[in-house]
């Protein structure tokens, strides 16, 4: 479905910008029609997959204790994820407040370089995203020996895929930060994250791919407090205290620290957890 919403969208996109025919030219207006019908469409092929191919869906009207009960389900698991996607721009907010301190070209650089880490990282991403389904089904089913063959193929993937990575970006940094921004304070401060914060991408690999794995497995605060510590009990904090004492590279320092402490404090919670689960 994904695919096909994509290659509509990339269909209309110069249909409706540019104009064809009868269809005006509608500019930046047209983009955004665009992604509207595509997303549009793919509801309604999602929708006949599950009720023709799936039978998935019921079209009968629930009771109020079912609406009740699986408003609860939803709730305990998307709560805590909401309050995260919540809360990130938030602890972005107060970092990038820190690093003003330093001027606006530094944050134009840290800005650029965190963007460039999104894009590196995607792999991460979807393995996270991907793992969730493998996780909570073998969870549910009560395979414990295919969960955790699942669990530690997951954590070494997204340990690589962050390695594969830093490497050539910590490598040129420099010349990677050129491609958006050239000379200056600005592109100072992108290499220099790019220089020193990739080789921690292993750890935030982990917290990422952790947070996904206790929310499949039932314990969705557990995986909301794990990046939520990353933010506000290391990152924030350490942004302060360090960019006090070191300047600038002392924020560099406080991504790579609060990335390798909350992968350390994961791998903890997945101990304990696996004790709890033994024990009970």
């Amino acid at each position: 479905i994904m695919v096909i919403v994509a290659i509509m969208n990339a269909a209309l996109d110069p249909l409706l910008i540019f104009g064809a025919g009868p269809i005006p030219a509608m500019g930046l207006q047209g983009a955004a029609w665009a992604t509207l019908i595509s997303r549009i469409v793919s509801i309604f092929i999602a929708l006949g997959i599950l009720h023709y191919r799936e039978r998935l869906i019921s079209w009968s009207a629930p009771t109020w204790s079912s609406v009740v009960d699986s408003g609860r389900h939803i709730v305990r698991i998307g709560l805590p994820s909401a309050t995260t996607n919540a809360l990130t721009p938030l602890a972005i907010g107060l970092v990038t407040a820190v690093v003003a301190g330093f001027g606006d070209a530094a944050v134009a650089g840290l800005t650029t370089a965190m963007r460039i880490e999104v894009c590196a990282l995607l792999g991460v991403f979807a393995l996270a995203v991907g793992c969730f389904p493998v996780l909570a089904q073998n969870y549910g089913a009560g395979n414990f020996e295919r969960l955790a063959a699942a669990r530690r193929f997951a954590l070494l993937t997204g340990c690589l895929i962050a390695i594969a990575v830093a490497i050539p970006i910590t490598l040129a940094a420099r010349p990677i930060a050129g491609i958006f921004i050239t000379g200056g304070i600005v592109h100072d401060t992108a290499a220099g994250f790019l220089a020193l914060v990739p080789w921690s991408w292993p750890g935030f690999a982990l917290v990422f791919v952790m947070a996904s794995m206790h929310t499949a497995t039932g314990r969705p605060l557990l995986g909301a407090s794990l990046t939520l510590a990353r933010m506000f009990a290391f990152l924030i904090p350490l942004t302060w205290l360090l960019s006090q004492a070191f300047g600038l590279p002392g924020v560099f320092g406080a991504f790579v620290a609060a990335n390798l402490l909350s992968a350390l404090a994961g791998l903890a919670s997945l101990k304990l957890a696996a004790s709890h689960r033994a024990a009970g």
